[in-house]
């Protein structure tokens, strides 16, 4: 691992701040991920789990569209201070909603924190990102994933051993309590650092609002952000198919929900516990050397030997190891390599793309690949594991391929082409 006491102050500054608020939003994802997987499945059956996938894409959709109007009337600061603060409301009432047995709640549930869990990460992200240099970035961008999978490693040992014991539905409630300092602690940074401007507003008024607030000019003045586009987008299309593999195999293998929860909650500890190696040591050490373009190609060739394994031995454990390869890649590798993209271009590109990206594109995937399988699914088919595994594989092809169009020249890029 780099020394990070090498790092400029205002660099460690940013990352540090940033990277303690994302462990915390982390930390209260992890508690209610699990069980709002676990007692949807219960409630309403594992082949309901595509077609409530499948609906993602309206709640991102209507996230975005509420961060992209928020962020052109308020700013950066404000934006994120009021969608943490509106998210743990929303977790608290939810919580509540389960415990006086309001079923349908199940349904916002599992949409909303597949929704705000990337709209609040992505949004420290660009702060980083419009707070640091191209260099400094590659250097500490492992870093801050792993610090912030700190929390979700802490929640996931202790949902693990309380999970039974405690009850489901208060670990929802803790997760819309431990995202309040969250917000109080982001918040700091921008007070301290600064909150970074659009210098753009301006000149772009000629712009339809939608398109000025969703950042569309961007990617016809950026062409990496297409790449960047298509990366997420197939990469979370093979997520999709693997996390379904697995979530299939782990009802077939653990019917109690309760099981399945103890399970899912030591399964994503061990995840953000391997992720971590990568990320405070494999992540700093490879970015400065290799760059994030030959990075962003190593990565599909990982996944097709892990989930080569899956079409060799379909159980739960090696469900679990492909899909636990997919995560652990995810959260450190991936994403310390994709943000280094960004730190050069234009705010627009930062706050506003970056959120259509990273909102949207992660989570429409997902929907859309739900969607489909739900539709064949109507028709009386039952899609196998195998399936998912062999369909995953050719995607992931399809994903090394769009890899080598990411531009050279990002590279090569610094911190002066920032705006």
């Amino acid at each position: 691992m780099i020394r990070i006491w090498t790092l400029p102050r205002r660099t460690l500054g940013v990352g540090m701040t940033m990277a303690s608020a994302a462990a915390l939003t982390l930390a209260g994802y992890e508690l209610v991920r699990s069980p709002s997987n676990s007692i949807f499945a219960s409630v309403y059956g594992k082949s309901q789990l595509p077609l409530v996938t499948s609906l993602i894409p309206v709640m991102v959709v209507a996230v975005a569209f509420f961060y992209a109007r928020t962020l052109t009337a308020l700013g950066p600061r404000r934006t994120l201070l009021i969608s943490t603060l509106g998210t743990a409301v929303l977790l608290v009432l939810s919580s509540l909603a389960i415990r006086y047995q309001i079923n349908s709640v199940l349904w916002f549930l599992y949409l909303f924190k597949e929704a705000y869990i990337v709209l609040l990460i992505e949004q420290y992200w660009s702060f980083i990102n419009s707070s640091i240099g191209s260099d400094d970035s590659r250097r500490i961008n492992g870093i801050v994933c792993g610090i912030a999978s700190i929390g979700s490693i802490a929640a996931g040992v202790v949902g693990g051993q309380i999970a039974e014991s405690l009850g489901t539905t208060n670990l929802i409630l803790i997760a819309g309590l431990v995202t309040i300092p969250a917000a109080i602690v982001a918040d700091r940074a921008f007070a301290i650092y600064g909150e970074p401007q659009d210098k753009d507003r301006i000149q772009n008024t000629t712009e339809a609002a939608i398109t000025k607030d969703a950042g569309i000019g961007a990617f016809r003045r950026e062409r990496v952000l297409m790449v960047i586009m298509a990366l997420v987008v197939i990469g979370q299309l093979v997520g999709t198919l693997l996390s379904l593999g697995f979530q299939g195999s782990l009802y077939d293998a653990m019917p109690d929900a309760a099981k399945q929860s103890a399970y899912s909650y030591v399964f994503y500890a061990w995840v953000n516990g391997i992720a971590a190696v990568f990320q405070f040591f494999i992540a700093p050490l490879l970015l400065p050397y290799l760059g994030p373009r030959r990075v962003l190609i190593a990565v599909p060739c990982i996944h097709i030997l892990a989930v080569s394994l899956c079409v060799l031995h379909p159980d739960l454990t090696s469900w679990a190891i492909a899909f636990a390869a997919f995560k652990c890649i995810d959260y450190s590798i991936f994403r310390a390599a994709k943000e280094a993209l960004y730190v050069p271009l234009s705010f627009a590109a930062r706050y506003r793309a970056k959120e259509l990206i990273d909102v949207v594109g992660y989570r429409f995937s997902k929907g859309i690949t739900s969607g489909i399988i739900t539709l064949i699914q109507m028709t009386g088919v039952v899609i196998a594991e195998s399936v998912f595994a062999l369909t995953s594989l050719l995607f992931i092809g399809v994903w090394l391929v769009v890899s080598f169009f990411l531009p050279r020249e990002a590279e090569t890029r610094n911190a002066s082409s920032q705006s």
